[in-house]
């Protein structure tokens, strides 16, 4: 939930630079996205660390995407029972409820999201043909790196580095979702 710091530009010689940047790592969240080539997309699945939401989060929970699916993971990563969860959650919401029609999802070929037969069935059940990416390739097989992603992460910094200069205090996981409710981030 940190940024990462700009560019600072400044003149020769000069003696002081400021720069903001946040003293500690912070906390992995991960934001699951769906898109299609016409640009309609699902909302988001949003992955914090953790066992039980605090009264705060839960609060703060009326500030997220409508829609969202907001959860907890050991890691704040992504397992494969979060992935069957994100399988029902991509099934509400896909384009085609039409049984004649089938839907295509494209995914990284990462283990958790491809690997539990649980979601390769629900997908088999709606009538969606899954098509894995090989794991850990370069952005040039992943289509939504450059596309989405990229330009998610550029706003992200900008936004949380304007939320830290603000209050000298990284995002925490209570003003998370509100900051990118506001700016429209997802």
């Amino acid at each position: 939930m940190t940024f990462k710091a700009g560019d600072v530009v400044a003149g020769k010689g000069a003696k002081v630079v400021s720069s903001v940047t946040p003293s500690e790592k912070g906390e992995t969240v991960t934001v699951g996205a769906c898109t299609n080539a016409l640009g309609n997309f699902i909302p988001p699945m949003v992955l914090f660390k953790g066992f039980r939401m605090s009264p705060n989060m839960i609060k703060s929970l009326t500030s997220a995407p409508e829609g969202a699916l907001v959860a907890l993971t050991e890691s704040g990563y992504i397992t494969s029972e979060m992935m069957v969860r994100w399988g029902e959650h991509f099934c509400k919401y896909k384009p085609h409820g039409d049984a004649e029609v089938s839907d295509v999802l494209l995914l990284d070929g990462h283990a958790t999201h491809v690997f539990k037969l649980e979601f390769l069935n629900l997908m088999s059940r709606n009538n969606v043909e899954v098509f894995a990416l090989p794991p850990h390739t370069t952005h040039e097989l992943q289509p939504l790196d450059k596309a989405l992603f990229k330009p998610l992460k550029n706003k992200w910094d900008e936004v949380a580095q304007n939320a830290f200069r603000v209050d000298q205090q990284n995002v925490s996981r209570q003003n998370f979702l509100i900051i990118t409710s506001v700016k429209n981030i997802f």
